[in-house]
């Protein structure tokens, strides 16, 4: 065993920086999340001095120690570690984090001096098939199974599938469990291209601006479903289709995939990680995860569709191990695995990705739940639950599931004085979603009040703008139905535009609710003295947007899912309140029984679909309003929205590269009101 440097072992205050001691059999893939981690607690790493492969080296400030194996296996699970219960004693850790099955050696060992020390065990997990292989070695399993899963702690996983494993094979039910991926991925590296950077990354692989990318990368082996793969891609180039099909990997079906090489059909063979794979993705529009199911083999988490939506490809997948959950709700997932399935699903999926708003919102939800930051949070909150489970959540600024490290979010006095002095003005003016986000500078304001308070609203917040925030122009824009746009030039940051939004009436697709005086009756003052949403309105105005959807699929993800629990829990009255007035009538019984399963750990498809129907049913009985919003729509298809429409959508609000004065006269020449303030 070699070992080095590493603080003197001994106890550690648990409400602030508990020691955690994360053992992995193999070293992950991407470990840059590891220096979040070790910001937020006293950490420790074990790994096997073994190279599998080329991997991303630890971050310089971490401490670690590394075990060879005494069984020499190619198989982390069957790994034992000479001296880790000597260095377990040396470092005395209040949690053992184990990368590993239930059923590995290192589990068990973890397991064992947990008992004996009094220490929390969590176990982390992918495998959705427990009991496989000869009888002898499922009896096996089986003992072994019991052993960990009995020690106090928790259990992590990266499907809903394990978590229910665990739960009937004798975890103990005070358990803490998480659905958390094992090998997040570093949003610096996995990210939406630049419009240069698609443009070159397309130009590699002679593709024009007209033509679909559809990509594959993995294992070249059946279960990985590339033979459909190309049965699909076949399929659709005799329809006619202009599609150009892409496989990049190698494996025993190399040489079947090269047979199949024609033009439409281009076999890449491996790339170099992660540069060569990145920038396929950036070429790339859909990208395709058609695994098939084996009686001993499922693809739990496959570490290519992370990449691939990070980047903003459209993915593809099959209704097999942890797919359907890590495209949660995103994509099309294809009916079956069978070609013709496959084919369908690339079709709707090659729409999805002609629209760019589309892909950032894919590249977004994947980074809020996946990303290195996102799975820090995600950690560090089942550390602290497991070493002190009667604690109250952690305060504004602590990690949180998809949320980043208190490390790096900073509130903004500047806007907290701005909302809270303006919504003490107008006692109807409410913000009414992700008051956090917005304070942090990662995010618009979103406010609802009534229509006739918006000239004295506008008016106000000019006058704060420019004495509080230090903004010199203001941009109004009144193009979007039932909204008015309001964006703030700062010289402070010059690339980047501020902004704030009043709803008179906030829609959902083609329907208006939430009328502003039922809304101002639901709203308190907070703690930053702004007047908001109590917190159970609040849940039931983030499940509608970021949980539901036509299929009735469950969206939420990252800190909206994070969000929305602790909201419901805290404040499960406001949420039934909120919804018995704000919905349309249709919406509101399916939307109280949906909370209800939400608050009970599970999701209602039935009653998603049935609230998206009552949604519908409102739009119809405004067609004016509704034609509107379909107008917005084709514009927005057409990329030919308003000027700062496009600049919010599509661009984040970054001021354009010809500059602030560039943007204020094309403004003033598209029918917005520009002030000088």
């Amino acid at each position: 065993m070699s070992v080095e440097p590493t603080a003197a072992a001994g106890s550690t205050d648990l409400t602030t920086r508990p020691r955690v001691v994360v053992i992995y059999g193999i070293w992950p893939a991407d470990a840059s999340h590891l220096a979040e981690l070790d910001a937020a607690v006293d950490l420790r790493i074990y790994h096997s001095a073994w190279s599998f492969g080329l991997y991303r080296p630890a971050p310089p400030q971490i401490r670690r120690r590394s075990f060879a194996p005494v069984v020499k296996s190619g198989s982390h699970l069957k790994f034992w570690y000479r001296g880790l219960r000597r260095a377990l004693n040396a470092d005395r850790p209040d949690v053992l984090h184990v990368m590993c099955e239930p059923w590995g050696l290192l589990s068990v060992q973890a397991a064992r001096w947990a008992r004996a020390n009094n220490a929390k065990l969590v176990m982390h997990g992918c495998d959705t098939i427990w009991h496989h292989g000869y009888p002898l070695e499922q009896r096996v399993r089986r003992i072994l199974i019991r052993e960990t899963l009995q020690v106090p702690g928790g259990f992590v996983a990266e499907n809903k599938s394990a978590l229910e494993l665990a739960r009937t094979n004798g975890q103990r039910p005070e358990n803490v469990n998480a659905r958390i991926h094992t090998n997040p991925r570093d949003e610096r590296i996995w990210r939406l291209p630049t419009t240069q950077e698609r443009s070159e990354a397309r130009a590699e692989l002679g593709l024009s601006s007209d033509t679909t990318a559809v990509g594959f990368l993995g294992r070249l082996v059946p279960q990985k479903g590339v033979l459909p793969f190309l049965d699909a891609a076949e399929h659709l180039l005799e329809r006619g289709h202009d599609v150009r099909f892409f496989v990049a990997g190698a494996g025993p079906l190399t040489d079947a995939v090269a047979h199949r090489q024609s033009a439409g059909i281009v076999p890449l063979g491996c790339l170099a990680h992660p540069d060569g794979v990145r920038r396929y993705f950036h070429a790339m529009d859909v990208f395709a995860c058609p695994s098939l199911r084996t009686p001993d083999w499922e693809d739990q988490g496959p570490r290519s569709l992370l990449e691939a939506m990070m980047c903003g490809c459209i993915p593809v997948g099959t209704d097999t191990g942890g797919i359907p959950e890590m495209m949660s709700g995103l994509g099309v997932l294809a009916r079956t695995a069978d070609p013709a399935a496959v084919a369908d699903a690339i079709v709707a999926a090659a729409t999805l990705a002609a629209d760019p708003a589309e892909r950032t919102r894919t590249a977004a939800a994947t980074r809020d739940t996946y990303s290195g930051t996102a799975v820090a949070g995600q950690l560090v909150d089942v550390w602290r639950r497991v070493v002190a489970p009667d604690k109250p959540a952690p305060p504004a600024g602590s990690a949180v599931p998809g949320k980043p490290m208190s490390t790096t979010t900073e509130i903004d006095q500047s806007r907290i004085e701005f909302l809270a002095e303006l919504t003490s003005c107008h006692s109807q003016l409410v913000v009414w979603k992700h008051l956090e986000r917005s304070l942090s500078g990662n995010g618009d304001v979103d406010t609802v009040a009534p229509e006739h308070d918006l000239p004295s609203i506008t008016r106000d917040a000019n006058m704060l703008a420019k004495r509080v925030l230090g903004a010199t122009q203001s941009i109004v824009c009144d193009h979007v139905p039932n909204v008015r746009l309001q964006f703030f030039v700062c010289p402070d940051d010059l690339t980047q535009l501020f902004e704030f939004d009043v709803w008179t009436r906030p829609s959902r697709g083609s329907a208006s609710w939430a009328n502003p005086t039922d809304v101002a009756a639901l709203s308190t003052v907070g703690e930053y003295g702004i007047r908001k949403l109590r917190p159970g309105a609040e849940a039931l105005m983030l499940l509608v947007y970021a949980g539901l959807s036509w299929r009735g699929t469950d969206r939420l993800a990252g800190a909206d899912r994070q969000s929305v629990l602790t909201n419901l829990a805290a404040d499960p009255d406001g949420a039934y309140a909120a919804c018995r007035v704000l919905p349309p009538w249709p919406a509101r019984q399916p939307l109280c029984r949906l909370v209800g399963s939400v608050r009970g750990g599970s999701w209602s498809v039935r009653h998603a679909r049935q609230a998206m129907a009552g949604f519908a049913l409102s739009g119809l009985a405004r067609p004016r309003y509704m034609a509107r919003q379909g107008q917005l729509r084709v514009q927005y298809l057409r990329r030919q929205e308003c000027l700062m429409f496009e600049l919010m959508r599509r661009h984040g609000r970054r001021v354009p590269p010809s500059g602030v004065e560039s943007l204020l006269f094309a403004a003033r020449h598209s029918d917005h009101l520009v002030t000088d303030l």
